[in-house]
């Protein structure tokens, strides 16, 4: 094993030493690794703030300090990324920015850096990547995680959450504030979530449970499923079928539209609602008691569950509608 120590001068003028060991095999073809630790002071409350041009990023709450590592199977990481590891009154900021953009092709494919972070529960996260998936869980403070190139998931976070990603998967779960999800590669899913949810992906399937605050779910490219929905909700899509089961108790109505598929909604039959459903492509059936408004049809109807309430408008154009009792 051969180790040197790599000096490098943040964005204040301070130099600063960062432990790499570049590790050989002892037989068969040469493979070598990069690892690169830093340890940064970061007072609950603070932000932390992870900015690269490659790589996955896992971050984990817990400690009383930041605790930075990247890895990479190539051994040539610390000359060819100019990366900063700064503290401030703040909190801290890393950074990882390729020296030679002209190696981009090069570096998506070969270096795989991963960094692993730890950082106390109490603090704000922000996360961007250009080259890789993001994991984060267990902090209490906001989160906002940024990928062009991989899924992110979120879990056990104690307030709000945005996830962007245009090239893979969102879930997040056990979500103590409100939860916005855009992409455009991929399904959503978000479960337990205190807050309310608001996801788009023009991509795939959009899966929504637990959510106690308002829903608004839109894709072009999947079906909507949303159970034990605890306020209104706002879902639309053009490539499949859409399923709601609200919250007993849940009086808020909503809108649900697909030009893909039908639409399945189970309501608490002791609210008050007033229902507008229409179908070009099927049927409107309703296993509730409903007091219809208007003429009597096949594919449309208008009435009052329980004298009427908020306004649940349902609309499909390529299959039918049933209404249900929870």
């Amino acid at each position: 094993m051969m180790g040197f120590a790599f000096p490098f001068r943040d964005r204040r003028g301070t130099r600063a030493s960062v432990a790499v060991v570049a590790v050989l095999a002892v037989a068969g073809p040469a493979a070598a690794a990069t690892r690169i630790e830093k340890v940064l002071k970061l007072a609950p409350g603070g932000t932390f703030s992870l900015k690269t041009e490659g790589g996955s990023i896992e971050l984990r709450g817990g400690g009383s300090e930041a605790r930075v590592v990247l890895t990479s199977p190539k051994d040539d990481v610390a000359q060819r990324y100019d990366l900063r590891f700064e503290e401030h009154a703040g909190g801290v900021t890393v950074s990882g920015e390729r020296k030679d953009s002209s190696w981009l092709g090069m570096w998506k494919s070969g270096d795989n850096l991963r960094w692993e972070v730890t950082v106390p529960t109490d603090c704000e996260v922000r996360l961007d990547t250009s080259g890789g998936s993001i994991e984060v869980a267990d902090v209490r403070g906001p989160v906002q995680a940024d990928t062009s190139g991989g899924s992110i998931t979120a879990r056990a976070v104690q307030a709000d959450v945005h996830a962007d990603t245009s090239g893979g998967s969102i879930r997040v779960e056990d979500i103590g504030g409100n939860a916005r999800l855009d992409t455009s590669g991929g399904s959503i899913e978000a479960d337990r979530v205190r807050g309310g949810v608001d996801a788009d992906t023009s991509g795939g399937h959009i899966r929504v449970s637990a959510v106690d605050g308002e829903v608004r779910a839109d894709t072009s490219g999947g079906s909507i499923e949303i159970s034990d929905a605890g306020a209104e909700v706002q879902a639309s899509t053009s490539g499949g079928s859409v399923r709601v089961a609200f919250r007993p108790g849940n009086a808020k109505g909503g809108t649900l539209e697909t030009s893909g598929g039908g639409i399945e909604v189970r309501i608490d039959p002791s609210v008050g609602l007033d229902l507008d459903a229409s179908c070009s492509g099927g049927k409107v059936r309703t296993d509730l008691p409903v007091g219809v408004v208007g003429t009597i049809a096949e594919n449309g109807l208008r009435g009052k569950v329980n004298g009427g309430g908020a306004t649940l408008r349902l609309r499909s154009s390529a299959g039918g509608i049933r209404i249900l009792p929870l």
